[in-house]
């Protein structure tokens, strides 16, 4: 007896087939070897009852969880520097920062992830809107280390607004 087919099948998410990019950050290259998406939260709203019972509604506003993940440090610290100038901007304003002169205030960007199916082809992209820095990642400076194995840096971004668009 013929096995059936099952229509529409598809294989299971490649968690390892993904491209990261920020608007803004022309020439900079992030090698990200992990993200971690943020979840989204519904707001709720609890409204007082006759009864005393409280009544729990659906809200109106969506929260997101912050994007983390980890790129890999280029030999002249340009990724890392970029994003330690952009945090930095985004708490002094107008001030000026040591050795770099006076810096425009770096405004929240997008951050893009185009998801890969197996065969590497793009097939849904996330835009996360109003993007900034909340944490990013020391440098580890070590001797008699392995120089074949790359320096990570962990970062974390906070986002307010996303959309998925579908590239199939």
């Amino acid at each position: 007896m013929p096995r059936p087919r099952i229509k529409n099948s598809v294989n299971q998410f490649a968690k390892s087939r993904f491209v990261f990019t920020m608007s803004g950050m022309d020439g900079v290259e992030f090698w990200c070897q992990e993200l971690i998406l943020p979840g989204v939260n519904n707001n709720e709203i609890i409204l007082g009852t006759p009864t005393g019972e409280p009544m729990v509604l659906n809200g109106d506003t969506n929260e997101y969880g912050s994007l983390s993940g980890r790129f890999i440090l280029d030999e002249n610290l340009n990724n890392w520097a970029h994003m330690y100038r952009w945090a930095k901007g985004l708490t002094d304003g107008n001030k000026e920062i040591q050795g770099e002169g006076p810096q425009e205030f770096i405004r929240p960007s997008q951050l893009i992830v185009t998801i890969l199916n197996s065969s590497s082809k793009p097939i849904k992209r996330i835009t996360y809107k109003y993007a900034f820095p909340v944490n990013l990642g020391s440098i580890p400076l070590k001797v008699n280390e392995d120089e074949a194995e790359p320096v990570t840096i962990d970062f974390e971004m906070q986002t307010m607004s996303a959309s998925i668009e579908d590239l199939v």
